[in-house]
């Protein structure tokens, strides 16, 4: 942080270094169970290593070790772990922060380090938020090292600079901020429920099991060929086509169907499927990362994807859309030829045998899911939204620019 910097925060903040701001540093990077002349296993405490430290949340949904107690003794030698202590995670990623959650036992293992701030000096809320906050983020960035992973060495986390308003001002900076993170997590959590619903009528509808009112007629049996065929418009770009669009795989979004980007052929591009308006197109490489999208214009796309063409006599787009979204298309999609690089095989997939209603309930079945998917995308922009508002309310109060406490009171 530059000097000018520094001279700009209100008169009644101070900058202290990390090592000031904490109580305690732990830092067991490097140790492993071998080098202690032991193994992992045989109890329960949890190892979190940079694997669990997500920003703000451990993710107990990652597996991680599991010690005996006496492990933990030999390992945790400067004590236990507190509620609140804050980890770090500093290669691998780098910089992913979240606070310890309860009182339990852990042992910090791999890529971590563990900050127990000081409470005579900050807030532990509003240090937690700083923390995660893009001025420290880029301190972190600015002083890791390394080629082909960043990662920051002790002495030069020490030396990172953490802001200090008053301590009534961070109490009340923590707390306007962790009521945004509160809102976006709920949204997050409404986001990932109304999905859960969503994917339990994909298989209701698209199999049949349940029935929309007003349909009571019986299915046919077909094949997945009947209802669409992969395009075979191949199409070779040249220097005069660099400004047109493509969509490669990393643009499929995993699971949703949403298109999330394009980028510009290039002169060197390789060569291309060509797909026109309605074409569903399917991430054949590793099938089973569940990416497509229903085109809602012309374009063209990398040959690792599917572009499916749909026959209007059998079938209507947005329901092959939600087919291909349905787990026993995904299953048969995910038998797979070539071990590095999988691709779906088109004679198992374009034998893939489905239940098909008629066209009019197809149609139908396919209004229901996009008004499910609308719902979704609303709550996402939502919570889209919140990030926008808790980023801004960063800039203005951890920079001292918006105020929180009248200067009569903080001063």
């Amino acid at each position: 942080m530059s000097s000018e910097y520094q001279r700009s925060l209100p008169y009644e903040w101070t900058v202290q270094t990390v090592m000031e701001s904490s109580k305690l540093i732990m830092d067991y990077r490097g140790r492993t169970p071998r080098k202690l002349g032991m193994e992992w296993g045989g109890g329960r405490i949890p190892a979190l290593s940079a694997r669990n430290v997500r920003m703000g949340q451990i993710d107990f949904s990652e597996e991680c070790h599991l010690a005996s107690e006496t492990l933990y003794q030999r390992w945790m030698t400067s004590g236990d772990m507190q509620r609140g202590d804050i980890l770090i995670t500093t290669e691998a990623p780098l910089g992913n922060i979240a606070a310890v959650p309860d009182e339990r036992k852990y042992i910090l293992s791999q890529r971590t380090v563990l900050l127990r701030p000081n409470t005579d000096l900050f807030d532990p809320l509003y240090f937690l938020k700083f923390l995660q906050s893009s001025f420290f983020q880029r301190s972190l960035s600015d002083n890791a090292t390394g080629s082909t992973a960043l990662g920051i060495q002790r002495k030069r986390l020490e030396k990172l600079l953490v802001l200090r308003p008053p301590m009534l001002e961070q109490r009340r900076i923590g707390l306007a901020l962790e009521d945004t993170d509160q809102l976006i997590n709920a949204t997050k959590g409404l986001i990932a429920k109304k999905q859960a619903i969503k994917h339990g009528m994909v298989h209701e509808l698209v199999s049949g099991r349940t029935r929309l009112g007003g349909f009571s007629g019986s299915w046919k049996t077909a094949r997945f060929r009947d209802l669409a065929s992969p395009v075979k418009e191949r199409f070779t770009p040249s220097a005069d086509c660099s400004s047109l669009e493509v969509v490669e795989l990393e643009h499929l979004a995993q699971g949703t169907g949403q298109l999330v980007g394009t980028s510009l052929l290039g002169k060197s591009a390789s060569l291309k499927t060509r797909f026109r308006e309605g074409d569903v197109l399917f991430g054949k490489l590793r099938a089973y990362l569940r990416k497509f999208w229903l085109a809602d214009r012309d374009g063209f796309c990398s040959t690792e994807i599917w572009a499916l063409r749909v026959n209007p006599r059998n079938a209507v787009g947005a329901f092959v859309r939600y087919l291909v979204e349905s787990e026993g298309f995904i299953e048969v999609a995910s038998v797979a030829y070539g071990t590095h690089m999988p691709r779906s095989d088109w004679r198992l997939v374009g034998g893939y045998r489905i239940q098909l209603p008629e066209v009019d309930e197809q149609t139908a079945i396919a209004a229901v899911l996009t008004d499910a998917d609308a719902d979704i995308r609303v709550l996402q922009q939502r919570a889209d939204k919140a990030r926008e508002i808790r980023q801004g309310m960063m800039q203005e109060l951890l920079t001292g620019r918006t105020r929180l406490v009248p200067r009569e009171v903080s001063a």
